[in-house]
Order: C-alpha cells, then sequence, then structure tokens
C-alpha cells in the first residue's frame, strides 16, 4: 500500500512508472504513470494532478462523493492524458453532516485531460434511492482542447407515470382515430 502525499515522478518517453499495489493519497503524478491494482485519490476528497495516465484493465478507479464541488467535496482528476480501463467505483461519504444523497441532476466531473482515451470496463457504484440512476459522459469542450468524464444523477419515471403515459397515449390515439372516421 502507497499513500502519496507528495510528488511520484513517472517515466518519460517509453519508460511507464506502474503501480500494482493500492495507491491513495492527494499527491501528484508527474510523466507517465500506469495503475494497475487500485488507486484512489486524495485522503478524502481532493484534485490530484497527473501528468499522462494509464488506468489498465485490473486497475480500480474509487471516487469519492461527499458534496458538489470538485476536488474539496469530491474526487478530481486533471492530467495531460489519460487512458482508460478497469473499472470506476463511486463511494459516498459523509464529510460531517450526514451521508450525502445526490439530487437529480447532480454533475460531478471526475476526470479531465487535454486527452481522454478508452472507456472504463465496468462500474461500482454507489446505491441511490429507487428513483434516481448513475449516468456515465464522454465528453469532449467545445473547443475541442479538454476532454471530460462526466457523472450525472438522473430521475427514473416511476411505474405509474408510465403507466399514465402510455394510458394518455392510448387516449389519443383512440380520439385521433375517431376524427380520422368523421
Amino acid at each position: 500500500d502507497l499513500v502519496n502525499n507528495g510528488t511520484f515522478v513517472g517515466g518519460s518517453g517509453d519508460n511507464v512508472l506502474e503501480f500494482t499495489g493500492d495507491v491513495s493519497g492527494a499527491g501528484s503524478f508527474t510523466g507517465n504513470v500506469a495503475f494497475s491494482g487500485s488507486y484512489s485519490p486524495g485522503s478524502s476528497p481532493a484534485l490530484v494532478t497527473h501528468g499522462d495516465t494509464t488506468f489498465a484493465a485490473s486497475n480500480v478507479l474509487t471516487m469519492e462523493l461527499g458534496g458538489l464541488v470538485r476536488g474539496s467535496e469530491y474526487d478530481a482528476i486533471d492530467a495531460n492524458s489519460l487512458v482508460l480501463g478497469g473499472t470506476l467505483s463511486i463511494r459516498l461519504l459523509d464529510l460531517g453532516g450526514g451521508q450525502f444523497v445526490p439530487t437529480p441532476g447532480a454533475t460531478f466531473d471526475l476526470l479531465s485531460a487535454t486527452l481522454i482515451s478508452g472507456t472504463f470496463g465496468s462500474y461500482d457504484f454507489a446505491a441511490l434511492g429507487p428513483t434516481l440512476t448513475w449516468s456515465i459522459a464522454y465528453l469532449t469542450d467545445a473547443v475541442g482542447t479538454t476532454d471530460v468524464v462526466r457523472l450525472s444523477v438522473t430521475a427514473v419515471p416511476e411505474p405509474e407515470t408510465w403507466i399514465l403515459m402510455l394510458a394518455g397515449l392510448g387516449l389519443v390515439g383512440a380520439l385521433t382515430r375517431r376524427k380520422m372516421q368523421r
């Protein structure tokens, strides 16, 4: 287990500094680094900077959410480049006022880099209420200079809502058929 509270200098060129165990901490990483064990930025929420980083297929990246403020209430990584793989794990925290419960419309820009390639192979999201779900998006900003991995919370319509919508569509269809027959 390694807790980084300083700066790790990775490789340059084709040389990569690979971390195969559990890594955590609010320290930065420069140069080329790879994680093939597990990585959790911060010691509670933090904004951690990286150079060129690869998350291997065997890696578990754990991000903690305790509020809506990037870097102080939820984990975030800013990097030169990121190659994604492995599992993205999301955990909800209690930062002193009770466990954080995100609401519909909440967004979290977890990763930001000049270039992000690949996607996570799997997800392990914290449980939400029965009418909420997580949504992940891989985005590029309007000018094409920054890639972002954004996690959002969306509302799922309750079953009763779907039944009412279908009943309404059936009524509209019946009225439309009646008008067409006249």
